[in-house]
């Protein structure tokens, strides 16, 4: 156990919504969201994007406050109002000085109870969205992401499409749709109210009975989706952009999702392979060949599912050289394990990083959502350091050989074709597919 963690105080509204508090009480500051099973994984079929415009549409107007109206009232009391959507859920996260909290969740209880959903503010947040979308595709990195995560789990599941959605289903949304999504989504049953800071849990009960409590309850029903399935051989594709000095290489597979006991172990793979400065990539890749000015791997973990990988900006003329380093690095890694002393270096470094990221509500808060977002248990966080100082090298093998395989990656490259094509088809990795992403 970790002594130094504060445990997480649970109770519930009589409507179905849960409650959640960590108390802090060295300054007058408390930070809390709220939690919805309303991500874009929730999204109707052909409406990518809706939870996302849902979300930031929610304090655009309520039954009795206009969007400016609610913007003063939220100034006047020196905190703020942010919606956060994800693939898993969404979120209200606000932080405030204790003496404010009453004031806060008038605000929110009168979100969640009056949205109304205003035309004009709907269909301008709705072009702001595929705004960002469009400006999107000017950035490689994030059209390489999301092209990689389309050919891993497929034009069909929602994880393979960003939260934002797409272009072509986002101008098709309409201020309607977020009234019946969020009337669908956002509702007490299923949902958890968070807390971290000067508070208790009676305090927080009362506080919620009193500006949630007549909120309309009602089941919250889920969605299928396929089978994230890893690949039977490895697939290449190449996205033209033409005259660029540098191509945006991404590679990897489907892996574990985030409560899968296979993920703090990947956590600590990953730190050896590509997770820190020093890792293997980045020193075989920039250190020692000069290709780069940062290469990286990650385990992405979600609820259902989740993914590895890899990927940086490389020189042009030297792209097909890189892929061939990454594949050799993860390949070695999967063959050999990591040395004791990269996994103790992994361990403290780990460690650190954990306990500094405890340090504030706000902070405390955040890990909170992740205990409700991706179904881990109340004492995750109170045991993970015991958890992480008793990994051993031969575990972390076994992790490495379960989840990394080269021969089965997506490989995504966001380049000039014209100059890449054929110096990777001679790599003899496989077919290299030119790949339209609009």
């Amino acid at each position: 156990m970790t002594p130094a963690l504060p445990r997480i105080r649970a109770d519930r509204l009589g409507n179905g919504l849960d409650l959640r508090t960590v108390e802090m009480h060295s300054l007058p500051i408390v930070s809390f969201a709220l939690m919805f099973r309303a991500g874009s994984i929730d999204d109707p079929v052909g409406q990518a994007g809706l939870s996302h415009l849902t979300g930031v549409s929610l304090d655009a107007g309520t039954t009795t406050s206009d969007i400016h109206a609610l913007a003063e009232q939220i100034e006047f009391l020196g905190t703020a109002f942010h919606v956060t959507v994800i693939h898993d859920a969404s979120s209200i996260v606000c932080s405030t000085l204790t003496h404010h909290v009453n004031d806060v969740m008038s605000i929110v209880g009168e979100v969640l109870s009056g949205a109304t959903f205003p035309q004009q503010e709907v269909d301008r947040l709705r072009v702001t969205q595929t705004t960002s979308l469009m400006q999107m595709r000017d950035r490689p990195g994030a059209r390489a992401s999301h092209a990689l995560d389309r050919m891993l789990f497929g034009p069909e599941h929602p994880y393979g499409t960003p939260t934002m959605g797409t272009r072509n289903t986002v101008e098709l949304l309409t201020h309607r749709d977020t009234i019946a999504f969020f009337r669908e989504r956002y509702r007490p049953e299923g949902a958890v109210a968070i807390a971290a800071g000067d508070v208790t849990i009676d305090v927080w009960h009362e506080t919620c009975e009193r500006h949630l409590g007549r909120w309309q309850s009602g089941a919250v029903s889920s969605r299928s989706h396929p089978q994230a399935k890893t690949q039977d051989c490895r697939r290449l594709f190449l996205i033209d952009r033409p005259a660029t000095p540098q191509a945006e290489v991404r590679m990897g597979s489907i892996a574990m999702p985030r409560n899968h006991p296979d993920y703090l172990a990947a956590t600590v793979l990953n730190h050896c392979l590509g997770g820190q400065f020093s890792s293997r990539l980045n020193t075989s890749l920039r250190e020692q060949r000069g290709l780069t000015y940062g290469a990286w791997s990650a385990f992405s973990a979600l609820r259902s599912s989740g993914t590895f990988v890899q990927g940086g900006a490389f020189h042009t003329a030297r792209t097909d050289e890189a892929i061939s380093v990454m594949i050799d690095e993860v390949r070695r890694i999967a063959g050999e394990g990591v040395t004791q002393e990269e996994l103790q270096h992994a361990q403290q470094s780990l460690s650190g990083n954990f306990l500094r990221s405890f340090e504030t509500p706000s902070q405390v808060a955040g890990r909170l959502q992740a205990v409700y977002a991706y179904d881990l248990p109340d004492d995750h966080y109170r045991t993970y350091l015991d958890r992480l100082n008793a990994l051993t090298g031969h575990e972390i093998h076994q992790v490495a050989q379960r989840w990394l395989d080269p021969d089965r990656f997506a490989v995504v490259v966001v380049g000039d074709s014209s100059s890449v094509k054929e110096p990777i088809e001679k790599l003899g990795l496989g077919e290299v597919v030119v790949y339209d992403d609009a």
